[in-house]
């Protein structure tokens, strides 16, 4: 597997998306997984990669520390053992979320004889929400109820004195095994929306636009990236600019739109709860 980057306003090209390069080192023995998370550490310009399926039992490593990449120096390193590590499992295709602190979450996932070394099990779908400081490099499970979810998005939000952390979609294990997807429930706080299979998505130019990458298809028999010519990117107009095409469209995906740099909150909902519509950043 390869360790790709992009330059998220680089869209002055022939698709109008960002070019994909896969020229950063990454040694045998950093570990090849999908459905982990990279926490970023954007003080010190570095990544962490934690959790994540192997391709095969074979290859599963044990846990014993995190693997992290310098981007400056380009260079792939662990940190130090620590005791607070013990009872911290490596899930798979959990939620991952960064604090403005530099404290990094995970919630949910699976183990599996993919991601756990000798399990011998049916995968099993987690319920924990664990931690872990940057800067202390400690490890803290905060783990509130016994709902086990997999497959949805975490989020920080800086909001109220310490920030929160906002769980959308997935699918969770109800009281009689069954799994189950996360659907909207108007009267249910945690219940917020479905999805699952988005690989990584970012807001970029001031908050006006998304960028989704990669993912996967709950049709499992459909294989084929959708857009090869833009290396499965799309791209998600945010704000009033998405009702203004010219000509005008009713679509979700969108080239990525160089003239737009400020989220412009859309006028229906200006009219509704007035204020100004532009968001200065």
């Amino acid at each position: 597997m390869h360790l790709l980057w992009e330059d998220v306003l680089a869209t002055d090209n022939e698709t109008e998306f960002p070019q994909q390069y896969k020229n950063l080192t990454k040694t045998p023995e950093v570990p090849s997984v999908s459905g982990g998370v990279l926490w970023p550490d954007t003080t010190n310009k570095m990544f962490y990669l934690y959790g994540g399926e192997y391709n095969d039992a074979a290859s599963v490593q044990p846990f014993e520390n995190l693997w992290f990449f310098d981007t400056i120096y380009n260079t792939w390193n662990r940190t130090n053992p620590s005791a607070s590590q013990s009872g911290i499992a490596w899930p798979a295709f959990g939620a991952g979320a960064v604090t403005e602190g530099g404290t990094a979450y995970y919630y949910g996932g699976y183990l599996s004889n993919k991601s756990t070394p000798n399990w011998s099990s049916s995968p099993l779908m987690l319920s924990s929400l664990i931690s872990f400081d940057m800067d202390t490099q400690i490890w803290s499970n905060h783990t509130y109820d016994n709902t086990p979810r997999a497959e949805g998005v975490l989020q920080y939000l800086p909001a109220s004195a310490s920030g929160m952390l906002v769980y959308f979609g997935g699918v969770e294990t109800v009281s009689n095994g069954r799994v189950q997807y996360i659907y909207p429930e108007p009267n249910e706080l945690p219940h917020t929306a479905t999805g699952k299979g988005w690989s990584s998505c970012n807001v970029v130019r001031g908050n006006s636009q998304m960028l989704i990458i990669g993912g996967a298809y709950g049709n499992k028999s459909y294989v084929q990236c959708d857009t090869p010519d833009h290396h499965g990117q799309h791209g998600l107009l945010l704000g009033q600019e998405s009702v203004e095409v010219e000509p005008p469209k009713t679509q979700w995906w969108w080239r990525l739109w160089r003239d737009y740099n400020k989220y412009r909150v859309p006028d229906k909902i200006v009219s509704l709860v007035g204020g100004k519509y532009v968001l200065q950043v």
